[in-house]
């Protein structure tokens, strides 16, 4: 009886040791295409960024550049940049007089320059009392814990392609998908120095964004959209159980402007 204990026992630890051993390898899968990902040209973006931000409606180039670069960087800042706001998915270019090469961008936005002002101010206002009321404390998983509980807080989801996937709209009106979710959670990790990025895959098959922050070395991942139905199954685990895929990580760091973090 004592020795079929036993096996039971040991059954079990061998059991917990192999999910222990995939999990780490699932995780280490998006780690490797993290460090392997193409980084966009950082003069050119940071020209892009700083155009976008301060709602620039054009931007031209001192010499010419690729088209490729332009359309790469834009991308990254249509998706990824959580301070953009209002920017359209369509980019007008002026070529010169080699089609490779662009002389000049026209951004488009989705809302007039006055209303587009006016979020910015509404959403600096919301991020401000977010830190304003963040627990003095030095340690950082409490203060990103408080960043995600802030978040999921009523919060309703929606999907509509222009009003539902921006930072702006997680913060300023509740509501949004995972694409607003973990942009605004990269926001304030950024604003409260604590080393946050994206997690680009699939879940059930669908696209799908969560979040990764760094603490005390190590990562963890955070998935805010879940976290609307299970808060605590999805804060700050090594790797989730359910059926996503990892297929590109991205560092925020690796983009965003000195003067933002």
């Amino acid at each position: 009886m004592i020795q079929m204990e036993n096996v039971s026992l040991q059954r079990k630890f061998d059991l917990l040791w192999v999910i222990f051993i995939i999990s780490c390898i699932i995780f280490s899968a998006c780690k490797n295409i993290h460090s392997e990902q193409d980084v966009p040209n950082g003069y050119l973006l940071y020209e892009m960024q700083n155009a976008v931000e301060n709602f620039d409606t054009a931007l031209a180039f001192k010499d010419p550049v690729l088209a490729k670069e332009v359309y790469d960087n834009y991308i990254y800042l249509y998706q990824y940049d959580p301070y953009a706001l209002g920017l359209s998915k369509n980019l007008s270019v002026k070529t010169a007089n080699d089609d490779e090469y662009i002389d000049r961008v026209v951004f488009n936005y989705v809302y007039p320059h006055d209303e587009l002002i006016s979020k910015k101010a509404a959403m600096n206002t919301i991020i401000d009392r977010i830190i304003a009321d963040m627990p003095d404390t030095d340690n950082t998983a409490e203060k990103a814990r408080y960043i995600y509980n802030s978040l999921i807080s009523d919060f309703e989801y929606c999907d509509d392609e222009n009003d539902c996937n921006t930072a702006y709209t997680a913060l300023v009106l509740h509501k949004g998908n995972c694409q607003s979710l973990s942009k605004a959670f990269v926001l304030l990790c950024d604003k409260t120095e604590i080393n946050a990025g994206y997690i680009i895959g699939t879940l059930s098959k669908m696209p799908h964004i969560w979040n990764y922050v760094t603490i005390d070395g190590t990562e963890y991942q955070c998935d805010l959209t879940k976290g609307l139905e299970e808060p605590q199954n999805y804060f700050m685990k090594v790797s989730f159980s359910d059926d996503r895929v990892c297929e590109q990580k991205i560092d925020i760091k690796a983009f965003m402007r000195n003067y933002h973090l």
